[in-house]
């Protein structure tokens, strides 16, 4: 069976469209979890009233805990990663175009 070479490549960009939308909905839906009070609470970084940072560090890391703080914490590490690679990509942008625009007058 063959198929139209024009509709298949539209059905893939429709896809990769739909596939990449997805992905985006996901990553700030895990942001706004991740983030909000009841996030921060379940990943261990609200430390309740009358106890101490190392009270509250031993029992949220104890085995059959029910806070979530190693995800918690790598949910972070990864957040400010993938903030850290957009602003760097963003500079990296701005540079090339200085770069563009001075080495485009000079030839002029």
């Amino acid at each position: 069976m063959l198929i139209n070479p024009t509709l298949g490549s539209c059905c893939m960009g429709l896809n990769g469209c739909a596939m990449t939308c997805g992905g985006l909905a996901w990553w700030i839906t895990g942001i706004v979890w991740r983030f909000r009070s009841d996030g921060a609470y379940a990943a261990g970084d609200i430390v309740p009233d009358g106890k101490t940072l190392e009270d509250w560090e031993t029992e949220i890391s104890a085995d059959g805990s029910l806070f979530q703080h190693q995800s918690g914490k790598f949910m972070f590490i990864y957040y400010i990663l993938c903030w850290s690679l957009m602003g760097l990509s963003c500079l990296c942008s701005i540079i090339a175009a200085i770069c563009g625009c001075v080495t485009g007058k000079g030839g002029d």
